[in-house]
């Protein structure tokens, strides 16, 4: 019989062994701190995310700007729109502007008379300096000369003579340097004055530019009022020819209303009247066949009468006096005619 089978059913597994227990709380305890420490960098992490989402999102605006601030389309669209907001400045007050820039250009000839009067308060200071500086030059060669005298007298002692020689050469270092100070200076005044008499010109030539701006713009002032009253009185005169379209259009339709409305009245004025025309012929032809009719039956009345043979009825009929009356041979009378009759008397 093999003991295989006993053998392998004997065995444990990895885990069921304490070495296989001690590897499941060694990965525990790597699970909780694995745990732990990613608490402590979940926040990190969505922060960067975060930033880096808005870093995303500014880097959009900025370009954005940059393409508003650099691109020729917004450049462009900002001329046209600048130009367009100047042209409505213009159109509304093109005097204003004229006198806004005479207004500037006082503004800045007052500018250039305070520079020019820098620059000849450069220009003195300058010739100040060089005139100090030659009185300085012929007192330092006084002293250096006073110094060389003294340097070279015996009865003094060496240090007395040796300091005497170190003035003298200070004073000769000091007047030459005051020299070649004095000759940059004058170079530097030559220009100065060279630059202060052009600009003096300008400030001429400025006082006369304003001076003959104002003249125009007082002229243009007066022309734009003048044709403005004319333009004014013109566009009042076709206003009126002309008229405003609303008020044109309203105008026509209230002739048209008018016209529509004194067509329809003028029409059932003359439906009526020939309404009643015809009621009146009507009245008129029933009013004479009335009349006929009645006559016709009083002739037929007085017929009868006539006949009749009624002595007083005959002498009514012939104004009450006697008359002779023939005698007629006797007619039936119809029952038509007294009926008729009757029905008149009726």
């Amino acid at each position: 019989m093999s003991t295989t089978p006993t053998l392998q059913s004997n065995l444990k597994s990895f885990w069921s062994r304490p070495e296989g227990k001690t590897g499941m709380i060694f990965i525990g305890g790597i699970a909780i701190v694995a745990l732990y420490f990613w608490g402590l960098i979940v926040p990190y992490v969505l922060s960067m995310l975060a930033d880096t989402v808005h870093m995303v999102f500014l880097g959009l605006e900025l370009a954005g700007v940059g393409y508003l601030v650099f691109g020729k389309m917004p450049r462009r669209i900002y001329r046209l729109a600048m130009r367009a907001l100047t042209g409505l400045v213009i159109e509304i007050d093109p005097i204003g502007i004229l006198k806004d820039n005479l207004l500037q250009a006082n503004k800045r000839r007052d500018v250039l008379n305070d520079k020019v009067g820098q620059v000849s308060g450069s220009k003195k200071t300058l010739q100040d300096i060089i005139a100090k500086n030659k009185r300085t030059i012929e007192q330092d060669l006084g002293l250096a000369e006073e110094a060389k005298k003294r340097s070279l007298d015996s009865k003094l002692d060496a240090a007395t003579r040796l300091r005497m020689q170190y003035e003298m050469k200070l004073k000769t270092n000091e007047v030459a340097r005051l020299q070649q100070s004095d000759e940059n200076y004058d170079a530097l005044l030559q220009k100065i004055s060279e630059l202060y008499d052009r600009l003096v010109k300008l400030c001429a030539g400025v006082d006369f530019f304003i001076a003959d701006l104002e003249g125009v713009v007082k002229e243009e002032e007066v022309k734009f009022k003048t044709i403005n009253s004319a333009w004014s009185a013109w566009s009042t005169a076709m206003s009126i020819i002309r008229g405003n379209a609303d008020e044109n259009d309203l105008y026509n339709q209230d002739l048209q209303y008018l016209a529509d409305n004194a067509s329809m009245k003028l029409g059932q004025i003359d439906d009526m009247t020939r309404l009643s025309q015809h009621f009146m012929d009507s009245i008129d032809l029933q009013n004479g066949a009335m009349d006929s009719k009645a006559a016709a039956e009083l002739d037929s009345y007085e017929q009868k009468l006539l006949t009749s043979g009624d002595q007083g009825a005959i002498a009514l009929l012939n104004g009450g006096g006697p008359i002779a009356v023939p005698t007629p041979e006797p007619t039936p009378i119809s029952r038509k005619t007294g009926t008729d009759a009757d029905s008149y008397f009726k």
